[in-house]
């Protein structure tokens, strides 16, 4: 059976992959585009995912609410880069106080819901608190779209396209090149953190660790 299930997966990826190879040497640079394309957007993923995956790993809850404070925190560097670019500041002044502002407000909606939604519930069945995330997921997408709009809005590249980097530029973009750098520094970052200091020292949280490095690479290569 497990030989059977071998022939069958090189029989279904075979072709596709040969086909695969085949554009690849066809148009390398299409190829390298689409990559890269999907590697930004897979780090974007993970980053994502890292914080449900610490949420889940400590507590064992299903935080519905992440994406919604993760998206609390573009909203709120939109609303910082647009209010500052309209007075004229720095490209850099205006990135860096929009992350700070960022930060700060994600990390002010994260621990407002911790407090009202989750420690109340922290002794009752898990499906009450899994039910207070979904509806806490609601309330704060609905409370987005009237206090904001639900209609698409587009965020201004605040990082310039940098001479050095024109040869480049046709491939992957200064941003996207940031976004992939930043992942990475956070996955380090995240691995000094539980290797090298006292901070989370059991097993619990080394197997976060292991299950963020594996939603890492399933989204990237997925994305």
């Amino acid at each position: 059976m497990h030989l059977f299930k071998i022939i069958l997966g090189i029989a279904v990826v075979g072709p596709l992959g040969f086909l695969g190879i085949k554009e690849i040497i066809a148009d390398p640079v299409y190829f390298l585009e689409l990559f890269l394309g999907g590697l930004t957007r897979g780090s974007i993923y993970a980053l994502i995912a890292l914080g449900y995956t610490m949420v889940y790993g400590i507590i064992q809850l299903i935080n519905f609410a992440h994406g919604e404070i993760y998206m609390i925190g573009a909203m709120t560097a939109l609303i910082v880069a647009s209010v500052l670019g309209l007075w004229g500041w720095n490209s850099a002044v205006i990135v860096i106080l929009a992350f700070v502002f960022a930060i700060v407000y994600s990390c002010a909606y994260g621990f407002t819901v911790e407090k009202i939604a989750y420690m109340p519930l922290r002794t009752a069945p898990r499906l009450s608190a899994l039910i207070s995330a979904i509806g806490m997921s609601l309330f704060l997408q609905n409370y987005v779209m009237l206090a904001q709009t639900p209609e698409f809005m587009p965020f201004e590249s605040l990082i310039p396209d940098f001479a050095f980097w024109e040869p480049f530029a046709h491939i992957i973009t200064a941003v996207e090149m940031t976004i992939i750098v930043t992942t990475v520094i956070v996955m380090i970052l995240l691995g000094m953190l539980i290797k090298f200091t006292k901070t989370c020292p059991n097993e619990k949280t080394i197997s976060i660790v292991i299950s963020f490095y594996y939603l890492l690479f399933v989204f990237i290569c997925t994305a």
